[in-house]
């Protein structure tokens, strides 16, 4: 038996022998959103369990962090939160931290823990990671991959408070910070504490009322499970054989301050910036596989570092999502430790009767996959997606402000439509689709027929994409040509993008207005050259292009979201960047 310990975010054997003094069926690591309802639930299941929770309060993000509305829904949530705890029956170890994993070969078996300078060792037939972190699952050796594949850059950390408003209601509230929690404690400390001031000169008249007493790193890590669910099975509308929870509408809130989708995968940029879906949810069936880690044997997972993708993980890390994980993980080790199988081996018809919660498997009204706030909405036939399209560019909302169905929504659907088409359609659906949007690539709105055929990954729009790139189109149709134009890697594209990086875009930008925020960044033309050159310095990467000349040219855009930091740096990593 072997101890090991998480040294720079891996394993690192430490020598030591156990003291075990304690023996569990399940070990819960971390109770917050999942790894309380895990708890809970496995007491429910007649096992005998152990949570351990670094801080003095269960729930986490929903109740210290904050992310729970008022005061009066915190209060209340601790409150049943302790009743629920007591009825249960499991044993809590609050104020103590996880800091070793005890193994076995490839199986995790006890834990070491630490508490008011004690060290303690328990084992456990079933250890539940519910840190959030991942840093149960690294100590046992399982990979874990970090935000998206150009720069491991991950969702932004928010810190959440409550503030009492003018006319004396309480709401909540966050401020973002840029920088992952990945980066190490001290330079996250000192990140924090430079953003510190922003928070100060947003609040106003707002006072404060209850601060989260923990931060709220929005991703940590995606441990690598035997299944994986990705934003495109949301989009296809894979089929599940083995779900634990259904997500009926789920935003993609994959938080990007700085709006730097340009680094981000395909799916991610045509979702947010070349569709513009922003207050569109997808719906989504998670597979039993993704709370099952491939490199290690007796270890589950029900926090936020569970085996979906980067893209997908952007959206399916609510609290709602967080409570099956934990109830589904709570039902494995019930049926794994009774049955003397592995976890991956657990019959999925018996674990599906232990999945009680009823709003787990409720159906969507809904046909289609994507659903806009609270209105239904087909795919567009070609008539309707010429009508959405046959128009000057409007964006679409907010999906947090609820707004209204208008021009931008429809355009949004409409280039969802054949983007999906594109990637689901039966072959004669794309056939006719793709002749039909090549027919009316001509005239006013050629730029946005060019787009909609490029999504549906048909070349016969590289022509006009690059045309489009040097025409009066409006700004956001240019960009939207230009992201979409890198899914071709198309020679002929290499002038207009060398065009574009000679003078950092300010030609393509000319003639442009300031305009309104875009999420937190403000619209000023230095914004609008970092997303285009942030394109255009992509496509000519992914068409063998060195860039290194380039990086070394002097810039400056600051249009950082909030600080105005300078986002020129953040440009220049891609000549560095091996594809």
């Amino acid at each position: 038996m072997k101890l090991f310990v998480k040294q720079d975010f891996r394993a690192a054997e430490l020598k030591a022998s156990p003291r075990f003094d304690g023996s569990y069926d399940v070990l819960v690591a971390g109770l917050g959103s999942g790894g309380f309802y895990a708890a809970w639930r496995a007491a429910k299941l007649g096992l005998r369990t152990l949570g351990v929770e670094r801080m003095d309060a269960f729930g986490g993000q929903s109740t210290i962090g904050c992310v729970c509305g008022t005061v009066e829904n915190q209060r209340k949530t601790l409150s049943e939160l302790e009743a629920m705890a007591k009825d249960a029956g499991f044993e809590a170890a609050r104020l103590t931290t996880v800091i070793g994993a005890w193994m076995e070969g490839r199986r995790i078996v006890g834990l070491r823990l630490l508490a008011n300078g004690e060290i303690r060792d328990v084992r456990g037939k079933i250890v539940i990671d519910a840190s959030g972190d991942a840093s149960v699952a690294r100590m046992a050796g399982c990979r874990v991959t970090v935000g998206r594949e150009t720069d491991h850059g991950e969702a932004a950390v928010s810190k959440a408070g409550i503030y009492r408003l003018p006319n004396g209601k309480t709401r909540m509230g966050y401020g973002f910070y840029r920088d992952s929690a990945q980066c190490g404690g001290e330079a996250f400390a000192r990140k924090i504490l430079g953003y510190a001031a922003c928070d100060r000169k947003r609040l106003g008249d707002r006072q404060v009322v209850v601060k989260a007493t923990i931060m709220g790193p929005r991703e940590q890590g995606h441990v690598v499970c035997e299944d994986t669910y990705t934003l495109r099975d949301a989009i296809c509308e894979r089929k599940v054989a083995n779900p634990i929870f259904l997500s009926r509408k789920t935003p993609l809130d994959l938080v990007r301050i700085d709006g730097d989708w340009a680094w981000e995968n395909e799916d991610t940029i045509a979702w947010k910036q070349i569709c513009g879906l922003s207050n569109f949810a997808f719906r989504a069936a998670v597979p039993y596989g993704t709370i099952v880690p491939k490199d290690c044997e007796g270890l589950l997972l029900a926090a936020k570092h569970y085996g979906v993708a980067h893209d997908a993980g952007g959206g399916l890390r609510m609290q709602v999502h967080m409570r099956h994980l934990g109830l589904a993980a709570a039902a494995a080790a019930k049926l794994a430790i009774e049955r003397g199988c592995a976890l991956k081996d657990v019959p999925y018809p018996e674990l599906r009767a232990l999945l009680t919660d009823a709003s787990a498997f409720a159906s969507s009204p809904h046909v289609v996959n994507v659903i806009y706030n609270k209105y239904k909405l087909e795919p567009f036939d070609a008539a309707a997606i010429a009508r959405a399209l046959d128009r000057p560019y409007a964006p679409a909302g907010d999906w947090v402000k609820f707004s209204p169905r208008g021009p931008g929504e429809d355009m949004a659907w409409a280039y969802f439509t054949c983007w999906k088409t594109g990637l689901a359609g039966r072959a004669a659906e794309k056939r006719s689709l793709a002749d039909f949007l090549a027919q009316k690539m001509t005239g006013e709105w050629a730029a946005h027929y060019a787009v909609a055929l490029g999504l549906m990954r048909d070349r016969r729009a590289v022509p006009a994409l690059v045309a489009a790139l040097s025409s009066a189109a409006a700004y956001d149709d240019r960009l939207k040509a230009l992201a979409v134009l890198r899914w071709f890697r198309a020679p002929e594209a290499r002038a207009v993008l060398r065009t574009i990086v000679a003078d950092d875009a300010l030609g393509f930008t000319a003639n442009t207005v300031d305009g309104p925020r875009r999420g937190f960044a403000q619209d000023t033309r230095d914004y609008r050259r970092f997303q285009a050159l942030s394109h255009a310095l992509f496509g000519l990467k992914e068409l063998g292009e060195d860039l290194s000349d380039w990086a070394k040219r002097p810039l400056v855009l600051a249009c950082g979201a909030r600080d105005a930091a300078d986002l020129a740096p953040q440009l220049k990593k891609i000549a560095g960047i091996p594809l």
